[in-house]
This record gives structure tokens, sequence and C-alpha cells, in this order.
């Protein structure tokens, strides 16, 4: 081996190791970068769900006057949007016409009391398949026609950070193969 080592000229040897230093520095940059730009990615994801689970309940649905079934007021799909009752259980939700493995899997064990509990602390849910992962906050809420309680819970797929995450990997990788490339030129 140190033979092989002696036989390789002085330029090849700094032009090898040049390019392995490159190679490293590339590497602990995207990893630090992405270790830093997710958790901002989903910081802003958070916000806006924020902003969205603290409209009016109004802007979501209305109460039927004649009865005390809830009809969809939003056709905004971008946020799931669901209404549990006081014990927990779904009353109505905004995304009717999607297939089941892309919904949410809704916990069991949010009632009005640990929706209170909660406050505006998001919390992570998987569609049945474990495909698809969102953010959802919950809030308590009450209709206009009575005193009834119910758990407002909206929630976002956590795909728009999944693919800048994937753009930004892609696009990284491939100007650093090509610095590399020309590292060893």
């Amino acid at each position: 081996l140190l033979a092989r080592w002696n036989a390789i000229s002085l330029r090849s040897k700094i032009t090898g190791v040049t390019v392995l230093l490159l190679a490293f520095g590339l590497l602990v940059s995207g990893v630090g970068t992405m270790a830093l730009l997710r958790p901002k990615l989903v910081d802003q994801l958070d916000a806006q769900l924020k902003s969205a689970a603290s409209r009016n309940f109004s802007n979501y649905a209305q109460q039927n006057p004649r009865s005390s079934i809830l009809e969809a007021k939003s056709t905004d799909t971008d946020y799931f949007v669901a209404f549990l009752d006081s014990r927990g259980r779904l009353v109505w939700h905004n995304w009717p016409d999607q297939p089941t493995e892309q919904l949410p899997v809704l916990p069991t064990n949010i009632d009005v009391s640990t929706s209170f509990a909660l406050g505006d602390v998001p919390f992570t849910l998987q569609s049945p398949g474990g495909r698809v992962h969102y953010h959802a906050i919950v809030t308590p809420a009450t209709t206009t026609g009575g005193p009834e309680m119910f758990t407002l819970l909206v929630a976002t797929s956590t795909h728009p950070v999944d693919s800048v995450m994937t753009t930004y990997l892609t696009v990284f990788l491939g100007f650093g193969l090509g610095v590399i490339v020309l590292g060893a030129l």
C-alpha cells in the first residue's frame, strides 16, 4: 500500500486531498443547512395553522336553524377542518370527497377539556397508511344557536415542507457533484 501511495505524484495527492476536503465541507454544510431549514419551515407551517385555527367557527360551517346539523360553509381545501362533539366524536369535516386513505386519523381522546388544555400547541397526525403527515391544532368552539361546546380541529399536510426539502436536496446534490467534479479537474 505504501509503494502505491509513493507512486502517485504530489500533484495528484494534493488534488485528491483537496477534493476530499471539498466534499467533506459540502456534506457538513448541506447537513447543517437541512438541520436548520426544516424546523424553520415547520414553524412557518405551524404559524399558518394557528392563524387558520383562530378564525371564527362560522368561517367553516354553519348550524342549520331547523336542526342541530352542521353544514359546510367553507370551500377552503388547504386545511382539513373537523368538528368534534363534546366527547370527541367526529360530527363533520370539510373533506367528504377525499379518499379515506388521505384523511388524517383523528385522535379519540380530544374532547372539549383536552382542547382547552392543549391550547394552540400543534401536534402530528397521519393518514391511515402513514404516507401523509399532518400538523393539527385543536381549539374549543361554540355554535351560534346554542351553548353546546365543540372542538374545532384544523390540520394541514406537511407536504409543502417535504417538497421544499426535496427540491433543496436535489439542487444541493447537483451543485455539490458539479463542484466536486470541477475541483477534481
